[in-house]
């Protein structure tokens, strides 16, 4: 064909809301207890131009909240948005639309209380022949909505307005702080309009909300919201960093731990601590304690300062090849200092000091 047929115009809008009992479906809640289905036109059906065709569809709730949207999509462009009574546990709506000649496919999507969107099946079904005569219908227009329901034999009515168009979908994502130290926290914002279902790294979430988070290490969040047009993403990459104070070197030992210096480590991790012998002009050996500072910090005068723990003691000399000790990380969390202090009866020398933070 030339070109994309053209969506016919609505003209007659009639709603009929049925409550039925249902099977229970216990165990099933949100999305997996929503159904939504097409009742009218049949897949593969062919129409006159210019006759009126009906769109029927039915959705339920079975644990949920209830169903009280109906929206009707055809070519991919919303054609009707019908209100629902949410506390019946099925219910039904249809619109009658004049065909105009093309293919078409359409679908239905319901949405419960909560904010919880699924979306039908497609139906496929075309319309031959030039338009027949009929009259034009604006696209704002007022229809009337007749609900029952068997729990209440008197019938409701309602009157509701709307635009039967397709929405842009807009998505916000925003963070508090960009860039943080290691054990800090930031507070991400969104909020989602005209979307089916929104996730947060691959888990659910509700179209308004916010989240604290606390990376112990540079993190991208992706916020995806699923469109009537496909997936729509916004992308935050929070930045962590770790600032260690300086750490301290010798001339007679060097002291290493897994992931070297300044480096990030979790409650309950094992880790290596080595101490590897540095060749020196003194032939005698070396007496070594080697110290652990849990909440370590240098204070005003540079002075090492923390709840310190005797963790090895020993000796070694300059020949003395590298040794190593597997060490258990323990809260509480925070900067943590490894200090080897070595000494002996005729030198002494700088005590070589190392930096690791503990997460929890």
């Amino acid at each position: 064909m030339n070109s994309k047929p053209s969506i016919g115009k609505l003209f007659v809008l009639t709603l009929l809301v049925v409550s039925i009992g249902l099977v229970s479906c216990s165990g099933m809640a949100g999305e997996a207890a929503m159904q939504v289905w097409i009742d009218q036109p049949m897949d593969g059906s062919v129409f006159e131009s210019g006759k009126n065709v009906i769109f029927q569809a039915h959705a339920r709730d079975v644990n949920g909240p209830g169903i009280n949207m109906i929206h009707f999509y055809l070519n991919e462009e919303q054609v009707a948005s019908l209100p629902m009574d949410a506390t019946a546990p099925l219910v039904s709506g249809s619109v009658s639309w004049q065909a105009e000649a093309g293919e078409y496919s359409l679908y239905a999507v319901a949405t419960n209380s909560s904010g919880q969107t699924i979306i039908g099946q497609y139906v496929h079904f075309s319309v031959i022949g030039p338009r027949q005569n009929g009259p034009d219908i604006t696209k704002t227009f007022t229809p009337t909505i007749e609900i029952t329901r068997t729990l209440t034999p008197t019938p409701k009515i309602i009157t509701p307005t709307f635009t039967p168009t397709t929405l842009p979908a807009l998505l916000s994502f925003t963070s508090s702080r960009a860039s943080i130290n290691a054990g800090e926290c930031a507070t991400l914002q969104w909020s989602a309009s005209n979307v089916f279902s929104l996730t947060l790294n691959g888990a659910q979430v509700s179209f308004v909300s916010s989240q604290q988070v606390c990376p112990t290490q540079t993190t991208v969040y992706t916020l995806i919201a699923q469109t009537s047009k496909g997936p729509l993403d916004r992308v935050i990459t929070i930045t962590v960093s770790v600032n260690c104070p300086p750490p301290r070197s010798s001339n007679v030992a060097n002291l290493t731990i897994t992931g070297g210096n300044c480096s990030i480590h979790r409650v309950g991790e094992v880790v290596q601590v080595c101490i590897t012998p540095l060749p020196t002009q003194y032939e005698f050996g070396w007496d070594f304690k080697l110290y652990d500072y849990q909440q370590a910090y240098v204070d005003g005068l540079n002075i090492l300062q923390g709840i310190r723990t005797l963790y090895k003691q020993g000796f070694f000399s300059s020949g003395t090849p590298p040794f190593c000790y597997q060490a258990n990380i323990t809260e509480p969390v925070g900067y943590e200092a490894l200090e080897l202090r070595v000494s002996s009866d005729f030198a002494e020398e700088d005590w070589p000091l190392l930096w690791l933070y503990v997460v929890p």
